[in-house]
């Protein structure tokens, strides 16, 4: 990852970052990365946006607003694995973000987003593509849908520069071993108190 962002910050100014995520809709765990990102990086080295399928409702949300963040709404939802039309809108709807924004790196959260922002960020041709693992255990997808979805991981793996992973136990949990060497583990990020009422 260290090597990846000084290799671009040799060729440009600014690197520019878009984190794709699902939304700020409710306060969980998860929003955390983001809003750790939008609070510690750089922002002489980096520009970093946000690009989101759901309307920003959260304090977590909030709180990344009020960092200058900027938050892409695209105001999509979150589609089913049942509803191909509304997925396929969905990665158009990346698709034309990417294009729109030039990205130098797209780093995507969320099982929906590892997935789908992906392959629309592998589709725009973004030069630097990182997935963030922040969960074990997630909702598997139905029977039928698990070879699928699996082939499409494998696939998008190769395009995949880095994996940034919240615990240890998801490198060898969610990836593949020879992924195992662009996986990086972070730890004490983000304080989860912050925020609990």
């Amino acid at each position: 990852l260290r090597r990846l962002t000084r290799e671009i910050a040799t060729r440009m100014k600014r690197i520019k970052v878009l984190y794709a995520y699902v939304g700020f809709y409710r306060d969980a765990g998860g929003e955390h990365a983001p809003l750790g990102l939008a609070e510690e990086l750089d922002r002489e080295r980096f520009s970093f946006e946000i690009v989101t399928l759901m309307p920003t409702r959260s304090t977590i949300g909030g709180a990344v607003q009020a960092t200058g963040c900027t938050i892409h709404e695209l105001g999509l939802g979150i589609p089913s694995l049942t509803d191909p039309i509304g997925m396929i809108k969905a990665v158009y709807a990346f698709y034309n973000t990417f294009r729109r924004i030039k990205p130098d790196i797209v780093q995507t959260q969320s099982g929906f987003c590892n997935v789908w922002a992906r392959l629309a960020a592998k589709l725009a041709h973004v030069p630097v593509v990182i997935a963030t693992l922040n969960f074990g255990g997630d909702p598997k997808p139905r029977w039928y849908m698990q070879p699928v979805m699996r082939a499409m991981h494998r696939w998008l793996s190769m395009s995949t520069d880095a994996y940034v992973c919240v615990a240890e136990h998801l490198v060898k949990e969610q990836l593949q071993p020879d992924e195992w060497g662009r996986a990086e583990v972070i730890n004490g990020f983000f304080d989860l108190n912050r925020f609990l009422a």
